[in-house]
């Protein structure tokens, strides 16, 4: 918590550890990746996107040194009903309900 009490840093990318029905994933894109996590709004801005949106920072990133745990889904009904959704949203460009 110390590092987050510097001004002068604006934004913070933590390591993720991903699970999955209570295990660690340890390959593909869920393990040891860099997200970023925390930073001041006024030091950058959204790139617009309905799915994987990004954050453009005017500023340098720092990075903390322990990772944050990650519990994506809890089942793999869960896994599918995000996927159709996340599908949905990027072929029609909205999050409606049908």
């Amino acid at each position: 918590m110390r590092a987050l009490t510097n001004p002068r840093i604006s934004s913070y990318c933590a390591r993720r550890k991903s699970y999955f029905s209570g295990k660690l994933i340890k390959h593909w894109c869920f393990w040891s990746d860099y997200i970023l996590r925390l930073f001041r709004r006024d030091c950058g801005h959204f790139l617009g996107s309905l799915v994987h949106e990004a954050v453009v920072l005017d500023e340098p990133t720092t990075k903390l040194d322990n990772p944050l745990e990650h519990h994506p889904y809890s089942s793999v009904s869960e896994l599918i009903k995000k996927s159709r959704r996340v599908l949905r949203v990027g072929r029609t460009g909205n999050e409606s309900k049908r």
